[in-house]
Order: structure tokens, then sequence, then C-alpha cells
């Protein structure tokens, strides 16, 4: 039996499908964090806000996360609709009919809005979300323990991924099987690198 650790974003689906203006609310919301204090210009922060995770913009521009926490507004920034939808081979990877398990960084609020909107949340025995802000846990102590929850072997688990230095790097520093993503096929040393979910279907089936 195999068991699959995969990430959400750029592996089960594009983010360029979500307009700007669903998370335009949000992104000026950091904005005004920062604006009096480092004088940003806001059309490159959009861009810096489309292409960072959300941990990679708070480090880029230094924002206080407990800052951040406490003027953090309690009303919903994701209110309108979400239309996405997987990407095509993520069907031939449920197939497979493998355990999966669903691990991914960012605000709870919106994975859960992602997941919700792509039809996949019975796809899974659980779903870790690593939220950088109110509930930070890091992909490596997230697989240790999905590891120790549900008693895997490292040999039988597979971690799916965009990232290599996330999800893939903690799956390799776990002794884990991974494959890392890469649309344009650029290769890693020592990382499996495949260009589509449905590529690594095959591959996981077939080793």
């Amino acid at each position: 039996m195999r068991y699959l650790f995969i990430d959400l974003d750029n592996t089960i689906y594009s983010p360029e499908d979500i307009h700007f203006n669903h998370i335009k609310p949000f992104a000026d919301f950091v904005y005004l964090l920062i604006e009096n204090d480092l004088n940003v210009d806001r059309n490159d922060f959009y861009k810096n806000f489309i292409s960072f995770s959300l941990g990679e913009l708070f480090a880029h521009y230094k924002i206080d996360i407990e800052s951040f926490k406490n003027q953090f507004p309690k009303n919903r920034f994701f209110k309108d609709e979400l239309k996405i939808s997987p990407f095509s081979g993520y069907k031939e990877l449920k197939n497979l009919s493998f355990p999966m398990f669903l691990v991914t960084t960012g605000l709870k609020e919106f994975q859960e809005q992602k997941i919700s909107s792509l039809g996949i949340k019975n796809d899974f025995l659980k779903i870790v979300i690593d939220d950088p802000v109110f509930n930070p846990i890091g992909k490596k102590k997230a697989f240790q323990n999905l590891l120790n929850e549900f008693n895997l072997n490292k040999k039988d688990v597979w971690v799916i991924g965009d990232n290599p230095h996330s999800e893939i790097l903690a799956g390799k520093e776990l002794g884990l099987n991974t494959v890392l993503l890469d649309k344009k096929g650029k290769q890693i040393s020592q990382v499996t690198t495949l260009q589509s979910l449905s590529e690594a279907a095959k591959f996981i089936k077939n080793t």
C-alpha cells in the first residue's frame, strides 16, 4: 500500500485561476500595514502578493505576525464565490485508490474555501492546514504527525508538491519518497521531477 501526502496550491490546481479581485481585500489590508513604514508602491506589492507565499511575503516586508494578528478583522475577507477546478491529472491520482492526505500552507479560511470550491474534501483521510499566522505547524512537523497518527511506514509514503524548499525538502529530511511537480520539467539533484499529476500518478503506480 502507498500513502500520498499532497500539497494544494500549484499541485492540485492553479492559483492563476483565482481572479485577483477575490483576494484584493486581503491584499489591501496587508498593504495598509506596511504602507507608512516602507513607502511601498501598491502595484509592486500586488505583484509580490500574487507570487509570494504568505510566509515569504511577511519575511520580505518584515511584517510582525503578532501585530498582524492583533489587527486582523473578524469579518471574512473571502466572501465571493470561488470557481476553481483541479488539474485533469488529479482524477488519475485519485483513481489509484491510495489513501491520500492533504497538507497545505495558508490562511485557514482561504484554504478551506479553495478545498470546498474544488470539491475534494472527502477525498482525503485527513486535511492539515498549516496556517502561518494563527496555527503555524510547518510541513515537516505536519508530515511527522501524520506518520505517527496513522502508524505509516516511511518507505510507503509519497510526497507530491511543487515547492522544493517546502514539502519536498520536508519529505526528503524525513526519508519519504518525493515527487516534485514542475511544468517546465526543471531537474533538481536527487529529486524526481515530473511535469504533471498525470505523470506522477503513472510513476507512483509503477514504482
